[in-house]
């Protein structure tokens, strides 16, 4: 069943990735979710040692540049300072709606979330 409310999209309404570049963006959502309910493809999944594992998912969003993603992270209730969670709550302090992070987005334009180096 298809929603009429939707438009479909057309070329004219493409946004354009930004490249080598770094946006501020606003956490609008924090979930934990376990590989298994991350990755629906049962043989990729066969290839994780721990389906089990949970992942912290950071979503965001700038609006006004028409950026929207997410990012995951191994989940520890004590991570250490050399994991990538620890590293993302040395920069940011917490991982929470409407806080304000950077994403680095490369040549090819894929982000990240800029973070501490190890």
């Amino acid at each position: 069943m298809t929603n009429l409310n939707r438009k479909i999209p057309t070329k004219e309404d493409i946004v354009e990735t930004p490249r080598n570049k770094t946006i501020e963006v606003v956490i609008t959502n924090v979930d934990i979710k376990t590989w298994e309910e991350i990755i629906t493809d049962p043989e990729t999944l066969k290839k994780f040692k721990n389906p089990k594992a949970e992942q912290l998912i950071i979503y965001y969003e700038n609006a006004a540049e028409g950026i929207k993603g997410n990012e995951n992270f191994g989940f520890f209730e004590k991570p250490t300072d050399a994991s990538k969670l620890g590293r993302f709550l040395k920069v940011y302090d917490r991982a929470e709606v409407g806080v304000k992070i950077q994403v680095y987005f490369d040549i090819e334009g894929k982000s990240s979330i800029l973070i501490a180096k190890k």
